[in-house]
C-alpha cells in the first residue's frame, strides 16, 4: 500500500524506481510505491564466541551502508498498512481501496556458484501471510503449463533476479471488482509478516 517507510535500522529503499518490472504490475505501481532490493548470499556468521564461523545462506539489504553489519534474520521492511483511493462512483461515502502504492521487492540470487553439498542455489520467495498477486506468491517450482499472462519462470537461478509486488491490502482487495468490500470491516488484516525461501523440498 502507499507505504510511509521507516529506514532507521531497517531496509533502505532503492534510490531510483525499478521501472523495468513486469507489465503485470503496472496497474499497481505509482509515485507512492516503495522499491527495495534484497539479495540471497552466503555469509560467515559466528553463533558463539567459542566456535568458529559458520557459513549460512541468508537475505541481506542490497543497499546496506558500507561497514554496517547486516541482520542475521534478514532485512525488515516497515510500511503503513491501509490507504484508500477515490470514492466509488454512484456510492457516496464508499471509498475504493487504493490498489496502487504498495511495495515492490526485487530479490537477487547471489548464492555461491561453487556450492557443493546440501541445498540448491535456485530460489523463489514466499511472503508468508501476505495477500499478493499470483505471480508474486513464490511458487515452489515453475509451472508445467502456466495460464495466460503468468510467467513461465518463477524460480530464479544464481545471477538472476525476480520481482515481487506486495499490495499491502486486506484479503480480497487486489482486484478492481472487489471495491464493494469495506476495508475497515475485514477481520484478517495482516500485521507482522515474514518472507522466506520456498523452493520445493528445500524450504
Amino acid at each position: 500500500m502507499a507505504g510511509r517507510t521507516s529506514t532507521a535500522g531497517r531496509t533502505k529503499p532503492t534510490a531510483s524506481p525499478l521501472l523495468d518490472h513486469p507489465d503485470a504490475y503496472r496497474r499497481f505501481v505509482d509515485n507512492q510505491t516503495t522499491f527495495f532490493e534484497i539479495e540471497a548470499v552466503e555469509r560467515a556468521v559466528k553463533f558463539h564466541p567459542q566456535l568458529g564461523d559458520t557459513a549460512v545462506w541468508c537475505y541481506t539489504d542490497k543497499h546496506i551502508a558500507p561497514g554496517a553489519t547486516p541482520s542475521i534474520l534478514g532485512p525488515t521492511i516497515k510500511v503503513r498498512f491501509g490507504a484508500y483511493g477515490e470514492e466509488v462512483p454512484g456510492q457516496p461515502g464508499r471509498i475504493r481501496p487504493k490498489l496502487a502504492g504498495g511495495v515492490l521487492v526485487r530479490h537477487h540470487n547471489n548464492l555461491p556458484y561453487d556450492h557443493r553439498g546440501f541445498g540448491m542455489t535456485r530460489n523463489t520467495v514466499h511472503f508468508h501471510g501476505g495477500h499478493v498477486p499470483a505471480r508474486a506468491d513464490g511458487f515452489p517450482e515453475d509451472l508445467v503449463s502456466p495460464p495466460d499472462s503468468f510467467p513461465n519462470k518463477v524460480v530464479f537461478d544464481r545471477g538472476e533476479h525476480y520481482d515481487y509486488f506486495y499490495p499491502m491490502l486486506d484479503p480480497g482487495l487486489v482486484a478492481d471488482n472487489d471495491i464493494g468490500r469495506d476495508h475497515a470491516d475485514c477481520d484478517e488484516t495482516p500485521s507482522t509478516l515474514w518472507y522466506h525461501d520456498h523452493l520445493l523440498d528445500f524450504t
